[in-house]
C-alpha cells in the first residue's frame, strides 16, 4: 500500500479513508454473497493442500503460494528494468485471464444453477467475457474507472475462491503468512522496488494495483480482506463473519493512519493478523 507524497494530507484525509474502507466493505459483502450458495456443501469441496493439512503442511502450503507471488513480482521488476513493459503486460494478461476464466466459471456455474437447468454454457460464456475484459485492462489500462471495476471484480472472485477451496488450518495460516511476507516485501523486498517506480509506471499495472483516491493498494490486499470474512461465514456463521469483517475494516483504517507517516506501509499485517486471531478464537476456544 502506498501514496504519492504530493498532497498527502488530502489523499489520506477522513474522506479518502472512508472511501478505501467502503471499497473494502464492498468487496467483503460481495464475496459473502457469492459464498452463500457454497455453505451447504463447503466441507465436500476439494481443497488446496499440496503439502497436506497435518504437521507443517499448512505452512508449506502457504510458502508455495508466497513463493509464487514473490517470483511473479521479481519477474515484473526485471522486465521493467529491461524496458519490456509491453511484453510483461501481455504475459500478465494471459496468465491472469486464464485464472479468471476458471474462477469465474466455477462461481457462475453454482449461481446460475438457481436460474437455469443447465448452467454450464452460460457460466462459460460469462467466464470468457470476463477473461477478455481482464486481458484488455491488463494490456491497455487506459481508463482508470474501468480498471478499478475489473480489479474489484477480480478481487471478489479470487477472495471467494480462496474462501471456498482453502480449509483449516491452511485457511488460517495463509493470511498470517502473507501478512508477515507483506512486511518484508513492502519495507525491504520486491514490492518496495515496484511501488517506488514513478506513478505512471505503477498505474500501468492494472489490475494488480488499484488506485483508490490516489492510494495504491495491491489486489492481494483486497482479496484477503474479502476472503477472511467469507471463511468465517463458511466455518462458523454470520456472527463470526460480521465480527471478522469489522475488525479487518478497523485494522485497515489504522493501516491508513500509519501510511501518513511512512508513505509505503504493508496493508495486510494489522487487519489480517488480528482478524485471523479472532477467527481462530471463535473456532477453537
Amino acid at each position: 500500500m502506498s501514496s504519492e507524497p504530493e498532497d498527502l494530507e488530502r489523499k489520506l484525509g477522513f474522506a479518502n479513508i472512508l472511501l478505501v474502507a467502503g471499497t473494502a466493505l464492498f468487496v467483503q459483502v460481495s464475496t459473502l454473497v457469492l459464498a452463500i450458495p457454497f455453505v451447504p456443501f463447503y466441507s465436500e469441496l476439494p481443497s488446496y493442500e499440496p503439502a497436506g493439512q497435518e504437521g507443517a503442511g499448512p505452512i508449506l502450503n502457504s510458502v508455495i503460494l508466497i513463493a509464487m507471488a514473490a517470483f511473479a513480482t521479481i519477474v515484473m521488476l526485471v522486465l521493467i528494468k529491461l524496458k519490456r513493459e509491453s511484453l510483461l503486460k501481455v504475459v500478465l494478461g494471459i496468465l491472469i485471464a486464464v485464472g479468471s476464466i476458471s474462477i469465474s466459471y466455477t462461481v457462475a456455474l453454482v449461481w446460475l444453477s438457481y436460474l437455469v437447468d443447465d448452467s454450464s454454457l452460460p457460466a462459460l460464456i460469462l467466464g470468457v467475457m470476463f477473461a477478455v475484459a481482464v486481458f484488455m485492462v491488463t494490456v491497455r489500462p487506459r481508463f482508470k474507472r474501468v480498471n478499478l471495476i475489473v480489479s474489484l471484480v477480480m478481487a471478489i472472485l479470487f477472495a471467494t475462491s480462496f474462501a471456498i477451496f482453502l480449509k483449516p488450518p491452511t485457511s488460517l495460516v495463509l493470511p498470517v503468512a502473507f501478512a508477515i511476507y507483506d512486511i518484508y516485501a513492502v519495507f525491504a523486498g520486491p514490492l518496495k522496488a515496484l511501488l517506488s517506480q514513478k506513478e505512471s509506471t505503477v498505474d500501468a499495472f492494472a489490475p494488480l494495483l488499484l488506485n483508490v483516491g490516489g492510494i495504491h493498494i495491491g489486489l492481494g490486499d483486497f482479496i484477503f480482506y474479502g476472503m477472511l470474512p467469507a471463511t468465517a461465514l463458511l466455518l462458523s456463521g454470520w456472527y463470526a463473519s460480521a465480527l471478522v469483517s469489522g475488525i479487518i475494516l478497523a485494522g485497515l483504517a489504522a493501516t491508513l493512519l500509519f501510511l501518513k507517516r511512512f508513505r509505503m506501509f504493508p496493508g495486510l499485517p494489522i487487519p489480517l493478523i488480528i482478524g485471523t486471531a479472532v477467527l481462530a478464537g471463535v473456532l477453537y476456544l
